[in-house]
């Protein structure tokens, strides 16, 4: 309480009162805004509460506001003061409204807010355009629209741009920005992002895309620039060739090869044109091999001299080849001689000469001025004749000089002012033929009794191959005969022969000849007389000509041959000698005489002996003497050639002959002489001799074996004709006289006809045995023998007489060996054992029951089994072959004495008719017929029946009906049918006989009332689905058939489906299968399913005869219900595994999930119908399998530096789930996967909702994992796997999400590259830094050649990364307005001080840097930072010094003048900037320009000064005294100088002696003349007091002397003038 006194204690505090809570008051509107695009960040202030914390709020907008149509925000916005409502649109100002709620209720709305509007800007950067479709000359390119942001949602884009620009620099020239029509960048406005062509580019050139948004506010930001090459295509035309070099005939040339269009051109082709001609013609195609500056050199080679050409080419790369260039300007070739000449013709030849004309040859542009024709009869050329002949006369030349009929060979050469020419190819000619010249004078060089032999020289035939020889010879008179009395004559010798035989000629007479030859020109001249010569005496006559046969007749031979020559004395008789042997043994011939020749005896008819010559000469001169008449026998010269040919020709058929080389004698005396009385069909060789008067002369040569003609025997006698000697079952045998005369050929066999009916016998196609003639006749000489067939040897032959008695058997039984052992081996195994051989079987019995002597039997058989096996083959059973063959000829049994003849293979008890005849080689008899017919064959067993035939209309289920055709009787009547039978499934093999044998017999006898045999049979009780087979046998009174018969056939079934064959029973429904067996061992689990196989088979079911068309399959689960059907069919394969017992293995479905329990069964069809169903298989458990492919992870939750993955549990396919898997790796990287670590990720997964977030229906058993730490703004892309028992299941699809984005990384440093360095330019690179997951935007670049400024603009720019930044909302901007590309504050980079930095903005894909106008040797430092739209990257480390090179001084200043006097000048310089490289020398140039002179210093001549007083040059001294004031003065120093001054500036202050001191004159401003302000004093003595001079210095460097500087002015001081010379007076 309080009073006046004060105030009071306070009272005990009450109980605790508390107010009920109410709602929230109203807030206040809002006020704060974040404008965003598209979006608006609203914020308000914190509501009361009244008593309840507040839960939430709420938060509506309106274009109005008035807040009319509000729109409320359905989220819950939670307790936080601020909140971002997107969707909002452009042009629009929207009001806000906020409310408040608790535990208690809702608020009322706050005030509506300001009106604010969203962020209005260009749209956002597109991404890069794609591919669409592309040709040689042509891409389209498609975009996607920018994304739904800001104002890209679509409805404000105005139009899209595309650029894009072509060639190895596309990326610069693009990167450049530039957008105008025309430029180095391609524009294309409104462009369609479905698709945009652009057209007219170079093939398989690189082309740089991209594209840009435009809407109200502007332009957006370029988008990732894509880079296509279209597709390449042939090349461009190259350039036109240039000439680079030529010759007479080639030349080389080069061009440069066009545009490849994106493929290496490999080959180019040139053309060559003629430009007069206008002939062209292509060269290569050849390998393209260009130099360093890509010049491609060509030869074009076979050009002609002095002619003008053009060339061009084209080039090829793999798609095709180029136009054609251009043509090259046209290029002549150098003259040369011309050419040779080849177009020569001979006309006019004669014997002896030839002429020749030309064409006039290529005078490659330089004209002929003359010809040599050069002609020879040498083709080689080695000894020839020369012409000239002159240009302007006609070109034709005469070449004479040469021998008739030998070839002439002439050549021409042209020449002009460059010299002759080659000679052309030669023209050759045959000189014109004559007649030969006159030979030799002809010598005898050998004479006879009736002859000489002439020999000549071979005379030159004139070209003409000489064919005859002329010779005349003439009797002389040294015998003194008259001159008529006198023998002369003339012979023509045929061929170039050099001697001949001349005859006949009288013996013992003198004669003379000459000779000519003769070719198709004629006859030639004659020789000289020869020397005369005598013919010697009469002598024996030669030997005759060798007999040759002509013809012959059974008993007379004609032969002939050629008389000889009487040697002188005429021929009396001659003497044939005949022999049937060629050695002419006594007693082995016979001597014939026959007449000599004449004209009346008969003219040979084969080719008389042809001489070499002929001769005419009187037919009387044969005998060789007496003198005949010779008149005439010369053939006049004036007759025509032919005739005298023909004249003397008709002398030689008269008898006048020539002497043969070869044959000694040509006289044409043949004649025919037949020789009678000899034996037929004999050879005879003959001899012959002749007589003369002096007496015989030797025997001719034998002559070859000649022979009487044959003819054919007579015929088998009738008296006693043809007899039947036996009567066998199947044989008969003859007997028969042979034929009484063979005429020369003995009887080699006999033709034997036989037949039923006797019609027959005389009937085409009659049955007809040979039979051979063992006894053959012979004589000597025979011609035709033949050798009789080898007999037998009674040694060979044991136990004859019994043996014989079985063979005998044989033969009348079967006829043959062959016949009679197929009847024996009735079971075809191939050997016969002793019981069946002796006894038979139980089917067939004895096989020889018939035979009378059962006895023999044994022995026979061991006769036979030699080698004591107890069986007898087909090869020991032919040992009976001799004893039949003996028992054929009678030899065995037979008194029959002549021909024995056995005809086999008759039918049993049928008649014959027989006739026979004798066959020689000559040819046959007549037919002989038996006296007694017919003849009747012995009856025995009944023939083998034919195969049963099935009756199909009668099967049924149970039997079969069989019928047959009764056989052939065999002689004796059927009496029996015995049948055997068995049955088979189809399925099995068909009965074989030995099944048979085992099989029921049935005997069918006759009817008892008509007595006719059955033929038709019906089994039964049988199963269906059985094949019955049945064999059966008939029986006479000679016994059953010896064989069954064959087994029966498909009849009118289908041969490969036996159920369908007439002996087998009707088909019904299969019977019940077998349970299947899944084979447990091929159960493979794969991907949650289970493959694997099961087997079945069919044993113990019956087909019934058909063959399984489908099976059936019941898949169960463990409860036995079904849960798939399939069918199979079988291959042809599989039923015969069936068939022959296996089982078919099959594939089970593919619907079992690995794990389950399942079983099997089955039932089969055939074409009878379905089987019943069969028993269940055993219950099988799939095998576990590694878990199903989990979905793709997803994710709720992204941070800068994490990312939450949820995935849900995938099915673990009959294994539990142990572990997952998960990998990954950023999205554009190629890196490899990156595994989470095991064991964390199994701590660390959780099911969803265990953070206490809420769980929904569709998260239930889900789980989620957070992986971290990631980089900031990366998209990242991941994968899971699961694994249990059996193993890991496949990877799941990937899944991307991204972190948030930061600045870019600092750049390195160490990834500085200098590119070039040069005296005023630096180009430099770096490696780009990692961008933080947002592309690069620009790089920023520092430097300057202070480096103090450089360190201060860095550090200022890295502690203003640390503030707090407007920029991180409204972009990082180029300072100053500057755009990308630009750079500011390089301005100073070419003087020694610098009161700035530079900046530059370069492009994002630049990393290259390149700045000019510096100062040569001045130091540089650079550094770098990388910026993208989360905000600037850190500056790298500073990079220098760099210095650029240094060059020799540029600027100098002149000279300073500080005092003179009358003969010296003292002057100070001061040392320009030695641009980079030290100045180790200066000089200095005087130059005198006005002054007074003694006249011995000036030259008489020019009046002007000597030259060493009007100018000199010397050098200074660089390190001479300082004389500038300010050295050394202590000065206070200020940071300012210090900060300004470049490394050059110090460098500067240091050579000129000033080190340190640069900071100490504030007020000078260096430059390149004076860089340092520091003075050197020099001085120039020897001056001439009173002049006027200038002078001027020039300093020296490393790299050069600076240029002169501006000349300096001054006066030396006056003074009196000199004392002069003495005087002299010309007059004294």
């Amino acid at each position: 309480a309080d009073s006046a006194a004060g105030c009071g204690e306070w009272s005990e505090s009450s109980e605790e009162m508390k107010t009920d809570p109410e709602r929230p008051l109203r807030p206040d509107a809002p006020y704060r805004f974040g404008v965003l695009p598209r979006a608006l960040v609203v914020g308000w202030k914190v509501a009361d509460c009244r008593g309840s914390a507040v839960l939430g709020y709420r938060l509506q907008y309106s274009l109005a506001s008035d807040m009319s149509s509000a729109l409320e925000i359905p989220a819950n916005i939670g307790t936080d003061c601020e909140y971002a409502v997107a969707g909002l649109k452009p042009h629009n100002s929207y009001h806000f409204q906020v409310r408040a709620f608790n535990a208690v209720g809702t608020s009322d709305w706050s005030a509506p807010s300001r009106p604010v509007a969203v962020k209005q800007e260009p749209p956002n950067k597109m991404a890069a355009p794609w591919l669409v479709h592309k040709t040689s000359t042509s891409i389209t390119v498609s975009f996607a629209a920018p994304a739904d942001s800001g104002t890209k949602d679509g409805e404000m884009i105005q139009s899209y741009t595309l650029l894009r620009a072509q060639g190895p620099d596309c990326l610069e020239r693009l990167a450049g920005g530039v957008k105008e029509e025309g430029g180095t960048v391609g524009v294309h406005r409104n462009a369609v992002p479905g698709g945009t062509e652009v057209k007219n580019l170079q093939p398989g050139v690189r082309c740089a895309f991209l594209v840009f948004a435009v809407n109200e506010f502007g332009e957006s930001e370029p988008s990732d620039i894509v880079v296509l090459v279209p597709d390449p295509a042939a090349p461009d035309a190259p350039d036109a060739p240039e000439m680079v070099e030529f010759t007479r005939w080639s030349a080389i040339v080069k061009f440069l090869s066009g545009k490849q269009n994106g493929l290496p051109v490999t080959t180019y082709a040139m053309q060559c044109c003629e430009a007069e001609k206008e002939k062209t013609w292509d060269l290569g195609p050849w390998d393209l091999v260009l130099d360093n500056e890509g010049i491609q050199y060509c030869g074009v080679n076979s050009l002609q001299p002095g002619a003008a050409y053009r060339v061009r080419a084209r080039v090829t790369n793999e798609l095709g080849t180029s136009p054609w260039s251009g043509w090259s300007s046209p290029f002549f070739t150098e003259t040369a001689p011309p050419d040779a000449v080849s177009k020569v013709t001979i006309e006019d030849v004669g014997s002896t000469h030839f002429r020749i004309t030309w064409e006039e040859p290529l005078d490659y542009h330089d004209a002929i001025t003359e010809y040599t024709v050069r002609w020879t009869a040498d083709e080689t050329f080695r000894v020839y004749k020369d012409m000239k002949i002159p240009a302007a006369e006609p070109r034709t030349a005469l070449c004479d000089g040469l021998t008739p009929g030998s070839m002439g060979y002439a050549s021409v050469a042209a020449s002009n002012k460059c010299g002759y020419g080659t000679f052309g190819p030669f023209v050759s000619t045959q000189m014109d033929n004559s007649v030969p010249i006159a030979p030799a004078r002809p010598r005898a060089v050998e004479v006879g009794p009736v002859h000489c032999k002439l020999s000549w020289m071979m005379p030159y035939d004139c070209g003409q191959k000489i064919t005859h020889f002329w010779i005349r010879y003439k009797e002389t008179a040294t015998d003194g005969r008259p001159e008529h009395e006198r023998h002369n004559g003339e012979a023509m010798v045929v061929g170039r022969k050099h001697h001949c035989f001349i005859t006949p000629m009288f013996s013992k007479r003198e004669y003379t000849c000459i000779i000519a030859a003769e070719n198709s020109c004629g006859i030639g001249a004659w020789s000289p007389w020869s020397k005369n010569f005598r013919i010697g005496a009469s002598a024996l006559p030669l030997t005759p000509g060798e007999p040759e046969f002509v013809s012959s007749t059974i008993h007379d031979i004609v032969a002939r041959w050629n008389q000889p020559e009487g040697m002188g004395a005429g021929i009396v008789d001659q003497v044939v000698r005949i022999s049937k042997t060629p050695a002419f043994e006594e007693g082995t011939y016979r001597d014939v005489v026959v007449p000599c020749w004449n004209k009346e005896l008969p003219e040979a008819t084969g080719d008389a002996a042809k001489g070499e010559a002929t001769a005419s000469v009187d037919p009387g001169a044969g005998g060789g003497g007496g003198g005949g008449e010779t008149g005439g026998a010369i053939a006049s010269e004036e007759l025509p050639l032919e005739e005298r040919r023909k004249r003397v020709q008709k002398a030689h058929m008269e008898g006048a002959g020539v002497f043969s080389l070869v044959l000694k004698l040509a006289l044409r005396k043949e004649a025919n002489y037949n020789i009678a009385d000899n034996i037929p069909g004999t050879g005879f060789f003959l001899k012959v001799a002749a007589r003369n008067d002096v007496g015989m002369g030797p025997w001719s040569i034998a002559s070859a074996l000649m022979h009487t003609d044959i003819k054919g025997p007579d015929p088998i006698p009738q008296d006693p004709g043809i007899e039947c000697l036996r009567s066998g079952c199947t044989t008969l045998t003859f007997g028969w006289q042979r034929s009484p005369c063979s005429w020369g050929a003995p009887v080699t066999h006999y033709l034997v006809r036989y037949a039923e009916i006797e019609e027959d016998l005389w009937k085409e196609g009659c049955n007809e045995l040979v039979h051979q003639e063992l006894d053959r006749e012979e004589w000597l000489g025979m011609m035709h023998p033949e050798p009789a067939p080898p007999g037998i040897k009674d040694e060979e032959l044991q136990d004859e007489e019994a043996i014989s008695l079985f063979a005998e058997y044989l033969l009348v039984r079967f006829g043959t060996l062959e016949e009679s052992w197929e009847w024996l081996d009735i079971n075809r195994s191939g050997e016969v054992a002793e019981v069946e051989f002796v006894e038979g079987d139980i089917d067939n019995g004895p096989p020889f029951a018939d035979f009378k002597n059962q006895e023999v039997l044994p022995k026979v058989f061991k006769m036979l089994d030699r080698d004591l096996r107890g069986k007898v083959s087909v090869v020991e059973f032919k040992q009976l072959l001799p004893y039949l063959e003996k028992t054929k000829k009678g030899s065995a049994g037979s008194k029959h004495n002549g021909v024995y003849c056995m005809v086999p293979g008759l039918t049993p008890g049928k008649s014959y008719y027989i006739v026979a005849r004798a066959v020689n080689k000559a040819g046959m008899s007549g037919w002989t017929r038996c006296l007694k017919e017919p003849h009747i064959t012995q009856p025995m067993s009944p023939a083998k029946i034919l195969p049963l035939q099935g009756v199909p209309e009668l099967r049924t289920l149970t039997s079969v009906t069989f019928r047959w055709e009764l056989p052939y009787s065999n002689g004796a009547p059927l009496n029996d049918i015995e049948l055997r039978y068995c049955s088979r499934d189809v399925e099995e093999p068909p009965p074989d006989r030995r099944a048979l044998r085992e099989g029921s017999l049935v005997k069918l006898d006759p009817d008892a009332t008509t007595g006719v045999i059955p033929t038709e049979i019906t089994l039964s009780n049988f199963k269906p689905g059985q094949l019955v087979f049945a064999v059966a046998r008939a029986f006479n009174n000679k016994g059953g058939a010896r064989e069954w018969s064959n087994m029966p056939g498909p009849g009118r079934g289908d041969v490969n489906n036996r159920i369908t064959w007439d002996s087998a029973t009707l088909p019904e429904a299969p019977t019940e299968l077998g349970p299947p067996a899944i084979e447990v061992e091929s159960l493979i689990s794969k991907n949650g399913s289970t493959i694997g196989m099961f087997r079945f088979n069919t044993k113990g079911a019956r087909t019934t005869g058909l063959p399984y068309i489908r099976f059936e399959f019941e898949m169960l689960d463990v409860a036995g219900n079904v849960m798939q059907e399939f069918e199979a069919e079988p291959t042809k394969d599989e039923l015969d595994e069936l068939v022959n017992g296996g089982s078919i293995r099959r594939a089970l479905p593919e619907i079992l999930a690995a794990g389950e329990q399942y079983s099997l069964r089955t039932r089969a069809k055939t074409a009878a119908g379905w089987s019943p169903l069969s028993g269940t298989s055993e219950v099988v458990r799939m095998p576990a399998d590694r878990p199903v492919q989990p979905w793709a992870l997803l994710s709720e939750f992204t941070s800068v530096r994490s990312i939450e993955l949820k995935w849900w549990v995938p099915y673990h396919n009959g294994a539990p789930i142990e572990r997952y898997e998960i990998l990954f790796k950023l999205l554009k990287s190629d890196d490899e996967w990156t595994p989470i670590d095991e064991r964390h990720l199994a701590e660390n997964t959780h099911e969803h909702g265990h953070d206490g977030r809420r769980t929904n229906a569709k998260n239930i058993g889900s789980l989620t994992y957070r992986i971290e730490p990631l980089r900031e703004n990366l998209d990242y892309v991941f994968k899971l796997r699961a694994n249990n028992s059996v193993g890991w299941s496949d990877w799941s699809d990937e899944s991307g999400f991204k972190t948030k984005a930061v600045k870019p990384a600092r750049i390195d440093s160490r990834g500085f590259e200098i590119t070039y360095q040069d005296t005023r330019q630096i180009k430099f690179k770096w490696v780009p830094p990692d961008n933080n997951g947002e592309e690069i935007t620009r790089y920023e670049v520092l430097g300057g050649p202070n480096s103090r400024m450089v360190r201060w603009a860095r550090l200022t720019q890295m502690i203003l990364s640390t503030t707090v930044d407007c920029e991180k909302l409204f972009e990082f901007l180029i300072p100053g307005g500057l755009e990308v590309g630009e750079r500011t504050g390089s301005k100073d980079f070419a003087e020694l001080k610098c009161e700035e930095c530079m900046y530059a903005a370069v492009l994002p894909h630049e990393t290259t840097f390149d700045i000019s106008e510096l100062l040569p040797g001045q130091d540089y430092w650079f550094t770098v930072r990388a910026v993208n739209k989360m905000g600037r990257g850190e500056f790298s480390d500073i990079t220098g010094p760099i210095t650029t090179y240094p060059e020799k001084p540029s600027a100098i200043m002149p000279l300073a003048v500080r005092d003179t006097d009358e003969r010296s000048c003292r002057f100070s310089f001061k040392f320009p900037y030695n641009m980079g490289a030290g100045i180790f020398e200066a000089k200095a140039q005087l130059t005198r320009t006005e002054g007074p002179l003694a006249h011995h210093e000036v030259d008489a001549t020019t009046g002007e000064p000597h030259a060493h007083l009007a100018s000199r040059e010397w050098n200074l001294d660089i390190y001479s005294k300082i004389v500038s004031d300010w050295v050394d003065v202590e000065l206070p120093k200020h940071g300012r100088g210090l900060v300004l001054v470049t490394s050059a500036l110090e460098r500067a202050f240091k050579e000129q002696g000033a080190e340190g001191q640069f900071h100490n004159r504030l007020d000078f401003v260096p430059s390149l003349e004076n860089p340092t302000d520091l003075e050197r004093l020099a001085e120039v003595d020897g001056l001439r007091p009173g002049t006027y001079y200038e002078i001027r210095w020039s300093c020296g460097s490393t790299r050069g002397w600076s240029p002169w500087s501006e000349p300096t002015k001054f006066l030396t001081e006056a003074m009196r003038p000199d004392t002069p010379e003495a005087m002299l007076i010309p007059s004294l």
